[in-house]
Formats: structure tokens, sequence, C-alpha cells
């Protein structure tokens, strides 16, 4: 049975997490420090995600989880784009983690697809994404789906060890 992508829940909260540091700890392996990885929990993002699904609003942007035989194997969240620089009418690509073992069957491309038509749906035409410069898997994804380097970068995610991350961006 292939994964069914559906709206996240609260009570997604703690699987989604758990798949994503799994996720992390396999696709930054050699990019990222390992202490760094070894010390990833779910414990801050949790209570901050609970709260964002328990009542949801535009603002908060939306989470999508990808579920096959009732385990959660994939997330996209998208939102507002939270960059200095962005206009009213620009989303971002927040968040898109596939488990380790469900990659390379299409449920990354999928998850992408739902988590734009989101940001469409919401009217939003513009939509933008940090990779860190040294993830060449993740960024010859998203380049594959059409995303292009708009030539900002930064080092302004502790989640990423304040490694360098470049900004994509995708018009809707």
């Amino acid at each position: 049975m292939p994964a069914t992508i559906r709206p996240a829940t609260v009570d997604d909260v703690g699987a989604f997490l758990t798949m994503k540091v799994e996720a992390w700890r396999w696709a930054y392996a050699g990019i990222l420090p390992t202490a760094h990885l070894a010390a990833l929990t779910i414990d801050d993002q949790a209570t901050v995600w609970r709260a964002r699904l328990a009542e949801p609003t535009p603002a908060d942007g939306w989470a999508f989880v990808a579920v096959d035989a009732d385990r959660v194997v994939g997330v996209v969240g998208v939102e507002r784009s939270r960059d200095d620089d962005a206009t009213r009418a620009s989303g971002e690509l927040a968040m898109l983690y596939v488990a380790p073992d469900h990659v390379g069957r299409g449920l990354g491309r999928a998850l992408h697809d739902r988590g734009l038509a989101a940001l469409r749906e919401a009217s939003y035409n513009l939509a933008t994404l940090w990779v860190l410069e040294a993830n060449a898997r993740g960024r010859g994804f998203y380049e594959h789906m059409g995303w292009i380097p708009d030539g900002t970068r930064g080092d302004h995610m502790v989640e990423c060890a304040n490694h360098p991350m470049l900004r994509y961006a995708i018009a809707l």
C-alpha cells in the first residue's frame, strides 16, 4: 500500500518529529557535526508544533504527513515566508523530510507538490526555501523540481549548526 498524504494533527507531532530527527541524522551525516546530530531531540520543537496544530491559522502555515501502514514516513511544512525581505505574496517550504527507508519512492515529490499546492491555494505567488550549501542531494532534488538559487546566502539557522545555507525560489 502506498503512503497516504493528509493534514498533520496534534497526534502526529511526536511521530513526524522523531522521523525528522532520523532523516536529519541520515541526510546530514558528514555535513553537520556528529555531536550536533547526536544532540538533536524533539522536545523543543514538539511544544511549538503541538500549539501550531491545536488551533491552526493561515498565519501558522500547514503541515502534511505521509503515512504508510500507520507509520509517519514523511512530512512537509509550508508557511508565509519568514525572511526579512519577503513580500506578503511569498510563501516558504519550511520543511520536507522523508524517512530514509522511503527515499527514492517518489514520496518526496508527492509531499513537495502537496506543500506547494497549499501555498497556491493560499494565494502565494512565490515560494522560497533554505537548504544547506553542502547538501548536494537536497539541492539536486530541489533543482530537479524547478527551484532556482536566488543568490541569497545565510548562516542564520541554529538547527543547521549555523552552517552556510542557500535560498532557493520558485514561482507558484
